[in-house]
């Protein structure tokens, strides 16, 4: 008589050290700061780490009612600290589980996380933390170090932190708020926000600018002290406010920057520009180039902003008027080509005015081209 599944998941458990299938799981470890928790959850399931005390590792977890019999959990120590892993016994190759697990590690304690699909959810931490969900969204609140984590279907948030790195997914939004130090944001499929960021690992003044992309969504930034360079593949790019720089760059959007205390490239296929630049006093560059495949362009700049213009719009033959530049500075005349020009796709021809504006400074050096749209040169009220 073959014994039942019950009595061999009982052996196995005795034979296994660290090896349990009861629902509900409850281990206590000691480990020393600095370590590393090591979580491999080939089941999938929900992962919880959060400061608990010093020189222990305690873990929970709860296999739910889903088949819990088909479902091992190892937790143990390791020569790196101590490692929780998960795998489907006997038949049943799923990829999906109940599993979800809750750890309390010493404050400063680096986290390596892969699980097949599942939450991942870090708070009040320091160390480095890294690895990747295949479906569940990333949490990392209140943390402290460097992050290199990646989501295939699933949200992110980021807050009230001090983190250098990056995190992505590839179907979700990005919100990083709060947040000091060079941390990367990127979605392929949603929209990313950095809200309330500050540039400069451990709250230094030496950060470098905020780096993010999407694939199909918007990016929003409201402030970039270190400055911003941003792009889209799909969506519409604004960044409220900037220091130093900002390079912004959209297939298939508009760009708004409000205010701008430095340099400005900024380009979409298919959209309408506009950038305010402001000056805050500094001696920084303040060079614009603004760029549109199909759209008008809006350049404000303060009073006083010494320029050297360049302006050149392209209007095709099958356009539906002809496009205007608009400014309040006198520019030099209009030089428009006398035939259609061929070499670019539709037939098209070409209004450039050029022109310097006085000032107390270095002139900027300001380009602005455009297709099918108007160029408007503004004075700040």
């Amino acid at each position: 008589m073959k014994p039942s599944l019950s009595v061999l998941c009982a052996l196995l458990a005795v034979a296994v050290p660290g090896a349990a299938f009861a629902d509900r799981i409850e281990k206590h470890l000691t480990a020393s700061s600095g370590q590393t928790l090591e979580i491999d959850l080939r089941t999938g399931g929900g992962i919880t780490v959060r400061p608990g005390a010093d020189g222990a590792v305690d873990v929970v977890a709860d296999r739910g009612t889903r088949n819990p019999e088909d479902c091992e959990v190892t937790i143990e120590s390791s020569p790196r600290g101590v490692r929780i892993a998960s795998r489907y016994v006997g038949r049943r190759n799923s990829h999906s589980s109940n599993l979800s697990i809750e750890v309390r590690v010493p404050k400063r304690f680096d986290v390596e996380v892969k699980t097949m699909g599942g939450g991942v959810h870090l708070e009040g931490l320091e160390g480095s933390f890294s690895g990747s969900t295949m479906g569940g969204e990333l949490e990392l609140l209140g943390l402290t170090g460097k992050a290199d984590l990646s989501t295939m279907g699933g949200e992110i948030h980021v807050a009230h932190g001090r983190l250098d790195g990056k995190v992505s997914t590839m179907g979700g939004d990005v919100l990083i708020e709060d947040i000091d130090g060079n941390l990367r944001g990127s979605s392929m499929g949603g929209q990313v926000t950095y809200r309330d960021a500050r540039r400069g690992a451990a709250g230094d003044n030496q950060g470098g600018p905020i780096v993010m992309s999407s694939m199909g969504g918007d990016v929003n930034v409201d402030a970039a002290p270190r400055g911003a360079e941003v792009s889209t593949m799909g969506g519409d790019v604004r960044v409220r406010s900037a220091h130093d720089h900002v390079k912004a760059e959209t297939m298939g959007g508009d760009i708004r920057l409000d205010s701008v205390d430095g340099w400005i490239d900024a380009s979409t296929m298919g959209g309408k520009v506009e950038a305010t630049v402001i000056n805050g006093g500094e001696a920084l560059r303040r060079d614009v180039r603004l760029d549109s495949k199909s759209g008008d362009l809006r350049l404000t700049v303060p009073e006083g902003f010494a320029m050297e213009v360049d302006i050149e719009i392209a209007y095709t033959r099958n356009s539906t008027r002809r496009y205007r530049v608009i400014s309040d500075f006198p520019l030099g005349t209009e030089d428009e080509s006398a035939e259609w020009v061929t070499g670019d796709g539709t037939p098209r021809k070409i209004i450039r005015v050029r022109g310097r504006v006085p000032g107390g400074a270095t002139p900027a050096r300001v380009v602005l081209s455009t297709v099918n749209g108007d160029v408007y040169l503004k004075r700040a009220q």
